[in-house]
């Protein structure tokens, strides 16, 4: 059943197996003969992969497959095996389109292979948890998860992925978790379009610019970048390597393409460090260089690779500079006729009378009444306010008194600037700190009785010692407060026994 779902979504004509083994196409006579033999032989070339492959459809579409399948599929030898069929596909059948099927629209031989080597990417994405897709579909994964993380760069490798996520949104978002761009790179591999072309008879135009290099058992992409002067990402690129070059094998044919500048990027380096003192911009670096981004946030992840500083194909970047001479002169400029005349040597003395009214007008006498500032108003209004503030200053307000206190204090300890100033009044006793401070029944201010209750505040501002009769009514009445104030972790109450 599994097996029949995922064909399902393969959008090629069929699928022929024969144990681990894939074919696209059964034999290259299955292609039409329009297609030079190579390609044709190429494009049914084995893939070993099992159970059966997923499309790029399949995967843009947001499924995953389920654990079980997984581990059939996401093996090193179905990895290497689709890498390999890329590789020989892109080399043997170029961009030119071909029509693949009757009555199909013509397409590319890459435009087969690198969907299916990118939906492998993303289809085995894994995590330290382990394959990790069906979870981030399913929001359990973060937005800062390495999986997440791992996701965006795989789909910004490709066409297919950018449908879903945006560069710019991704260099945001690693911003946001703090991220460097180094810790998730990714090659970027546009979608080769190619050009329709009529019926083809010749054999396979091999898409290598600048001819074929055959790997030698000794080499790296390293010392092939050196020797033909191809910057590391676009020889990757042309030839469909992974990022690392792990997959370089020798006797593997590679294109060449274009030379250039080179320049190795150092730690730390950045695009405005490369680009000082030359005649080209960071705009101009990114696009010899598809791999760096368009904010060249993540030139660290490149240290030690080889880079273009010069348009492939030049060594050299070479600025054309223009040099203007002008005819005009003044007879050009300005048309006659002219006179002839003297030049005059001293100015003439002129003089000029001034005429102005010399009655100033009578000076206008103003009032000024002084305009008090907002503390001045306030300490107006609060002079009958009975919290001191030294009071204030020892943590008292309203809040420290009875209930019935406050709209009575309100207005005299918080006034509005814009009210008129209140008069003197009187306020209950029990409406003023000094009540609690001096009252008979205190102890001395300041003084702390021992032992205290366990979990009396230390800002306790009094204390009582209950004698022989007290009751919760009778201390309300004492202190002039409600049964609920007595409970209050303000009003702490000590018994003798």
């Amino acid at each position: 059943m599994a097996l029949r779902i995922i064909r399902t979504f393969l959008t090629l004509s069929s699928l022929f197996l024969s144990g681990n083994c894939i074919q696209i196409w059964s034999s290259p006579g299955a292609l039409p003969t329009a297609i030079p033999a190579s390609c044709c032989a190429a494009l049914s070339t084995n893939i070993t992969c099992s159970p059966d492959l997923v499309s790029a459809r399949f995967i843009s579409s947001g499924r995953s497959l389920d654990n079980a399948i997984l581990n059939q599929y996401c093996t090193p030898t179905c990895a290497s095996s689709l890498r390999s069929y890329q590789r020989i596909v892109d080399l043997r059948c170029g961009n030119t389109l071909y029509t693949m099927w009757n009555g199909s629209t013509p397409q590319s031989g890459p435009s087969v292979a690198d969907p299916l080597a990118w939906a492998y990417n993303v289809t085995c994405l894994q995590d330290e948890a382990g394959f990790c897709l069906a979870a981030l579909y399913n929001g359990t994964k973060s937005a800062c998860s390495n999986c997440s993380l791992s996701y965006g760069a795989v789909m910004l490798a490709s066409d297919y992925g950018r449908a879903r996520v945006q560069p710019d949104g991704y260099s945001s978002l690693l911003s946001s978790c703090g991220v460097p761009a180094s810790e998730y790179p990714y090659n970027y591999s546009p979608t080769v379009t190619g050009t329709a072309t009529a019926t083809p008879t010749a054999s396979p135009a091999i898409n290598c610019t600048c001819g074929q290099y055959v790997v030698g058992s000794q080499d790296t992409c390293q010392s092939i970048s050196a020797a033909k002067s191809i910057a590391i990402d676009r020889l990757i690129s042309a030839n469909e390597l992974d990022y690392n070059c792990t997959s370089l094998t020798a006797g593997t044919t590679l294109c060449l393409t274009a030379s250039c500048a080179l320049h190795t990027v150092q730690i730390n380096e950045t695009c405005a460090q490369i680009v000082a003192n030359q005649s080209f911009t960071s705009v101009q670096l990114a696009s010899w260089n598809p791999t760096i981004h368009a904010n060249c946030d993540n030139l660290d992840a490149m240290v030690g690779r080889s880079i273009c500083v010069s348009p492939p194909g030049e060594q050299i970047y070479q600025v054309t500079s223009y040099n203007y001479t002008t005819t005009a002169t003044m007879t050009s400029m300005f048309p006659g006729p002219y006179e002839t005349g003297s030049i005059l040597t001293a100015y003439p003395n002129i003089t000029t009378s001034w005429y102005v009214n010399t009655t100033l007008p009578a000076l206008v006498t103003h009032t000024t009444t002084v305009n008090y500032t907002a503390a001045s108003l306030i300490a107006q209004r609060t002079q009958y306010c009975p919290i001191t503030f030294n009071q204030t200053l020892d943590g008292w307000s309203i809040a420290d008194l009875p209930d019935a206190c406050e709209n009575l204090l309100d207005p005299y300890c918080n006034p509005n600037p814009d009210a008129p100033i209140p008069t003197s009044t009187k306020f209950p006793a029990v409406c003023s700190p000094s009540y609690y401070i001096t009252s008979t029944t205190s102890s001395a201010a300041g003084a702390t009785p021992s032992p205290l209750e366990p979990n009396t505040i230390s800002s306790c501002k009094q204390y009582y010692q209950i004698e022989s009769g007290d009751t919760c009514s009778s201390i309300a009445t004492q202190f002039n407060i409600s049964l609920d104030q007595v409970s209050r972790t303000s009003f702490v109450f000590r018994g003798t026994s």
